[in-house]
């Protein structure tokens, strides 16, 4: 996989304090990590980098949206995505590649010279990527998807009292006779 060149950020050579990055994601970020099944979106980050002697702290804002594809009517629309994030990243001699010290906290060799944040990036809007991807609501509460769809799905549409009596229906099928006397004496009592 290559690099995205905005996303790696040279930081020998800086002075001591605060630098800002303005980065952009969008269609070739989501093809380098196809993984995320995102395919369109624009998403700003504003970084915010700020230059210790042993140490890189970065502050992420993000905020776009990203084209997902609904569970419900496989019709894609937009999720509107918007996060802050921060990491820590020390610089320490004596190791030769980068270690996770915690979940926000990286350690990396003292003689790199820049540091790729695309990665973390994509971890961040992963992380806000809804469980259940499905269309909004409109102001009277019915959903903005496919109507078609909407009327197909409705057609097929099991209710709970249909299941049940699927399963009353199998269960009454495949039971083993030695159960049913078992059952007829408990009943019994």
């Amino acid at each position: 996989m290559g690099t995205l060149r905005e996303f790696r950020i040279a930081f020998s050579g800086l002075k001591l304090g605060q630098h800002e990055y303005k980065l952009s994601v969008g269609e070739a970020f989501f093809e380098k990590y196809h993984n995320l099944e995102i395919d369109h979106g624009a998403v700003d980050v504003n970084l915010v980098m700020t230059k210790k002697e042993r140490m890189l702290i970065f502050d992420f804002h993000l905020k776009g949206w990203v084209e997902l594809i609904c569970d419900r009517c496989l019709g894609k629309y937009k999720h509107y995505i918007e996060d802050e994030e921060k990491m820590f990243v020390k610089r320490q001699n004596g190791i030769y590649e980068m270690v996770e010290e915690a979940e926000d906290v990286l350690i990396i060799p003292d003689d790199w010279s820049d540091f790729d944040v695309g990665h973390y990036v994509y971890e961040y809007i992963a992380v806000l990527l809804p469980m259940k991807r499905v269309h909004a609501n409109d102001e009277k509460g019915n959903p903005l998807c496919d109507p078609k769809m909407l009327e197909i799905l409705n057609k097929v549409k099991v209710t709970d009292e249909d299941e049940k009596e699927g399963e009353k229906k199998e269960s009454d099928e495949n039971i083993d006779p030695r159960w049913e006397a078992l059952r007829k004496l408990k009943n019994n009592q």
